[in-house]
């Protein structure tokens, strides 16, 4: 009959251990399904924390851990079956993966009030001094373990069972060696040893299961939001580019947004306005003075805000009352400040995901709207540029131009006619649209009204040929790229000479057109030559010249830079630029 009243209790304990065990899952299930939980474990969000914050951080998340652990110890010993003078459980879970998932500070703490709870619950029993000096060590253990794995949590089935197995083979030992007397304390270890042994590192190892699966579902969640931000940034990429109607291009953003996402609204919020709302954000009024408390919030943060719940005063709060509202600032290059507005339904909000979605999607806007600006200001300063060597070449050339037609206004009117006509030709355009695309053809009839007026200038002086491939005429070119060339030739090269020779040859070759401008006159300066090499700068007067060179390089790249080279007397400056199949005559460039 005691072999039978043994054997049932050995029985019962069993069933209890397995019993705790699964009720310790169903807990680790749930609270591992937490937000709050999830940001323990990962312990994520410390990229723009300074030293001394992150250590902060740390500290009060392990301490956040610890706790939570440690009540797991209370429900183990809560939940245990009482044998004579032990309660058998599974304690050690709770203890020794404090110290596996947090570290000293979490396994201590979680050990202690593990500890202190079972001597409390039972301070009489024979082995209670046991059993609280083994759970303090299994939480010193766990924190051993991880520190020697490099403070990493991914550890492998068979390092938990087996160190959870010497952690109650310690325990076992400690019963055996601290409690009296030791007859009754061997009729206890007949009885838990096996069960407390064998499931608990069974137990140990399910529960590490059930933590990876809750940070896998976390960082599948957090994929989700990027793939999601992806789709959805495709889709607006069209919209933030720098010119239209910024309302409208706005109101289409939000239009996807909300088509794209499971959200109730969404609003791009521009200082102290609204840009563009959805339906949702219809009946919210905004003024100077009274702003939404989340913009203020997400702004000194300078990340995603979210908030469940807002003031009664606050412009918000009624939205707040149904959804979750996140809000990110989209900061521009520029002194205003955009905020991305989004509402999720409260039943569907996950912080992790939605949060992660709504900043990434913000931080693309800012990206994209910046490299925006910054383009439109690489245009307005190569436009400027252009517009300078325009202010550089009128003035001078019109004096010049001018003497030589009032030199023949008295003795050969007719040809001073006709240099008025080129120069009203040269003028008109000259003054065209720096930045726009003209062809070949139009290119050289300006260069040739102004070869006029400087042969009618130079007289015998200037010898110019002009050949150009008929088929050629139709390529675009940018406005105002062969005069400064021809004008570098004559200035600076051929007017050096006695006769000075000029030659312009535009032909096709190997797909491309080549454009090459001759002189005969002295070379173009070495320090000229490095210049061109560095794609820019201003040397010599020669800023015509390297103007060219840089609009050349920011179109068709290295390829269709000028070439100086010298032969025979002669320098040859020559690009070679690709055909632009389908480029609009007005294209910016």
């Amino acid at each position: 009959m005691e072999n039978e009243g043994e054997n049932a209790m050995k029985d019962d304990v069993f069933y209890s251990m397995i019993f705790s065990i699964c009720l310790l899952m169903a807990l680790a299930y749930i609270i591992g399904k937490w937000d709050f939980m999830k940001k323990i474990l990962r312990q994520r969000g410390w990229g723009k924390m300074d030293p001394e914050q992150r250590r902060t951080e740390t500290f009060g998340r392990q301490v956040q851990l610890g706790l939570i652990m440690g009540m797991f110890c209370v429900v183990s010993n809560t939940i245990g079956f009482l044998v004579d003078g032990s309660i058998p459980n599974s304690r050690v879970i709770g203890a020794m993966s404090a110290g596996l998932l947090g570290g000293p500070v979490s396994g201590f703490l979680a050990a202690g009030i593990g500890a202190v709870h079972r001597y409390l619950g039972e301070p009489d029993r024979i082995s209670t001094t046991a059993c609280c000096l083994a759970t303090l060590l299994q939480g010193g253990l766990g924190s051993l373990i991880w520190y020697g794995h490099k403070k990493r949590i991914d550890y492998s089935s068979g390092l938990l069972f087996l160190s959870t197995m010497l952690a109650e083979c310690l325990h076992m030992g400690l019963i055996y060696l601290l409690s009296f007397p030791r007859t009754e304390a061997l009729d206890i270890l007949h009885i838990i040893a096996v069960p407390m042994v064998l499931i608990n590192p069974v137990g140990m190892v399910l529960f590490f299961a059930v933590i990876r699966d809750a940070i896998r579902q976390a960082d599948r969640e957090e994929a989700a939001g990027v793939s999601r931000s992806l789709r959805l940034t495709e889709r607006c990429t069209p919209y933030l580019q720098v010119g239209g109607d910024a309302e409208v291009n706005a109101a289409e953003i939000l239009k996807i947004i909300v088509e794209e996402e499971e959200c109730e609204g969404a609003a791009l919020i521009r200082d102290d306005h609204f840009l563009a709302r959805t339906e949702a954000f219809q009946e919210v009024v905004l003024t100077q003075d009274h702003l939404p408390a989340i913009l203020t919030r997400c702004r000194t943060q300078g990340d995603v805000a979210a908030d469940t719940l807002c003031g009664l005063s606050d412009p918000f709060a009624a939205l707040s009352e149904q959804y979750v509202i996140l809000a990110a600032p989209v900061p521009a290059f520029t002194p205003r400040m955009d905020y991305l507005v989004v509402l999720v339904r409260k039943n569907i909000y996950s912080s992790e995901a939605d949060q992660s979605y709504v900043s990434g999607l913000a931080r693309f806007f800012t990206i994209q709207l910046t490299l925006g600006q910054l383009e439109e200001q690489k245009h307005l300063l190569r436009k400027a540029e252009l517009q300078t060597l325009q202010s550089q070449i009128n003035p001078h050339f019109l004096f010049n131009a001018l003497n030589t037609i009032s030199f023949f206004c008295r003795e050969k009117p007719e040809r001073a006619r006709e240099l008025l006509m080129d120069l009203s030709t040269y003028f008109r355009n000259t003054l065209q649209d720096v930045d726009s695309m003209v062809t070949l053809g139009e290119e050289l009839v300006h260069v040739q009204a102004y070869l006029s007026l400087e042969q009618a200038r130079f007289e015998d002086r200037l010898q110019v040929s002009v050949e150009a491939e008929e088929n050629q005429l139709g390529v675009l070119v940018p406005n105002l790229i062969l005069q400064p060339l021809v004008e570098n030739a004559i200035r600076h090269g051929a007017m050096k000479q006695p006769v000075g020779r000029v030659m312009i040859r535009i032909h096709g070759e190997s797909g491309s057109t080549v454009i090459e401008v001759c002189d005969n006159g002295g070379g173009v300066p070495e320090e000229v030559v490095r210049a061109l090499a560095r794609g820019g700068g201003s040397v010599g007067g020669r800023i015509g010249l390297l103007n060219v060179q840089k609009r050349l390089l920011q179109i068709w790249g290295e390829d269709a830079g000028l070439t100086v080279t010298r032969e025979a007397g002669w320098t040859h400056v020559s690009t070679r630029i690709a055909q632009m199949e389908g480029v609009s005559r007005a294209q910016a460039v």
